[in-house]
């Protein structure tokens, strides 16, 4: 499970993300830092590019997804070819373990996870229409033609607690490498779909408490 924490700075104001994953019996065992600029967060918003450092218990960093800038971040994108969005997965400082591309698609807001060698593993499915997506959206993991579902993506959002949850199931047996590569695409569909979502519940419950 991937967990969002708290952000105790001003709503309307975007900062740097920060998680923490944890096993199913709720264990930490990585944390997570993002790194961008201060304009792309303010200007582009989701659409930023950024370095996520994976850290795990003993702060030794273990993994670093990369994501380039991206053109649109807006869900209504997902049919043109000119707004792809990818994230990268490197064990770091330069060593390639996949990525996640996002496949031009009408319909269906479809990506595809690749190993180090660009040979397509898994194809992830989002809801048939991302006009309806929501905080309780479930994007499947399928084999590489599409014929089987063998894992899931999750989002969960409590507005009680602000707490952003992302819900991993993996493979059967697969390799570390992959699992890695299905992190990242957790982590892009995160800023793609429900970083606006999350901080208009800020704002919403910022202006409660002001109220």
């Amino acid at each position: 499970m991937i967990q969002q924490t708290v952000e105790l700075l001003d709503p309307a104001v975007e900062s740097e993300n920060r998680y923490v994953i944890k096993v199913p019996r709720g264990d930490t065992i990585f944390e997570v830092a993002e790194r961008s600029s201060e304009w792309q967060r303010a200007i582009l918003g989701s659409s930023r590019s950024f370095y996520l450092h994976v850290f795990d218990r003993s702060r030794r960093e273990v993994l670093q997804l990369r994501r380039r800038q991206a053109a649109c971040s807006c869900c209504l994108c997902h049919c043109c070819c000119a707004f792809v969005q990818q994230v990268q997965v490197y064990i770091p400082p330069y060593t390639l373990l996949g990525s996640v591309t996002q496949e031009c698609s009408l319909f269906v807001p479809t990506f595809l996870a690749k190993n180090a060698a660009d040979d397509i593993i898994y194809k992830i499915e989002g809801p048939s229409s991302c006009i309806g997506m929501n905080m309780e959206s479930t994007f499947k993991i399928l084999t590489y033609d599409g014929t089987r579902e063998v894992g899931s993506i999750m989002n969960q959002w409590n507005d009680l607690h602000l707490q952003h949850n992302l819900r991993v199931i993996f493979p059967f047996e697969e390799n570390s490498d992959m699992r890695a590569v299905l992190l990242g695409a957790a982590f892009l569909l995160q800023y793609m779909f429900f970083e606006s979502s999350k901080k208009a519940s800020r704002l919403r419950l910022s202006r409660f408490n002001n109220s």
